[in-house]
């Protein structure tokens, strides 16, 4: 079974779905935190109002 974090508009649409290898830890602002370092990727970030097309957490 494989990990996702989900996104949702809040009407309940689809805006965003990815792949995780662990739990997120936090919110912060308009982050999702993850337990790793910040240099090798810990977060999905909103960014002017959209979700990356692609992110990389923990290398």
């Amino acid at each position: 079974m494989s990990k996702r974090v989900i996104f949702l508009d809040l009407s309940g649409k689809l805006i965003g779905i990815y792949a995780v290898p662990e739990a997120a830890t936090a919110i912060q602002g308009s982050c999702v935190i993850f337990p790793f370092e910040a240099r090798t990727g810990n977060s999905i970030c909103f960014k002017q109002g959209e979700l990356p097309q692609v992110t990389w957490l923990d290398g």
